[in-house]
């Protein structure tokens, strides 16, 4: 957190990319500090930035389970139904992770249901098609059991009746 500090109060943009992209902002969602989060926040940081493959800082946050950080990002007005480079939204990136709670932030927050990834599945789609797979993993390695992609599906039947 000093080092961080020290970084901004040199003169350092909070905006630097390093290679993939990726500014300060992705990789403190990564680490999950919300002092440092709020640091940048403070300090300007770009929050709609995106890294080479077209990744929101809410994809980031979906990825890592940062719900206290998905909250504020959308309170700044971050474009809760952006794509990547494969056309996926932070929808699609909470359903592949099973993440139940998130999945009915996002859609509570606006996320469209009905967006279709560039292989055309929407979020939905993507849960039919993993719990029909054996030995299932989220993005950060998590196992995915059936029961969890049949509550994210039932979930989404749910909300899309419901709209």
């Amino acid at each position: 957190m000093e080092k961080l500090r020290d970084c901004i109060e040199s003169g350092i943009p909070v905006d630097h990319a390093d290679p993939a992209g990726e500014t300060p902002i992705f990789h403190i969602i990564g680490a999950g500090s919300g002092e440092a989060f709020q640091l940048l926040l403070e300090n300007e940081a770009n929050v709609k930035f995106r890294d080479t493959q077209g990744n929101t800082t809410l994809h980031k946050a979906v990825t890592f389970d940062r719900m206290e950080f998905a909250v504020q990002l959308i309170e700044k007005g971050l474009d809760i139904n952006a794509t990547n480079k494969v056309g996926a939204t932070a929808l699609h990136y909470a359903v592949r992770a099973a993440n139940l709670a998130m999945v009915n932030f996002l859609v509570g927050q606006g996320a469209e249901i009905g967006m279709k990834d560039a292989k055309g599945s929407t979020p939905a789609e993507v849960a039919q098609a993993m719990s029909e797979q054996e030995g299932l993993s989220g993005p950060m390695g998590r196992t995915i059991s059936k029961k969890q992609m049949n509550k994210i599906i039932s979930a989404l039947t749910k909300l899309t009746t419901n709209k």
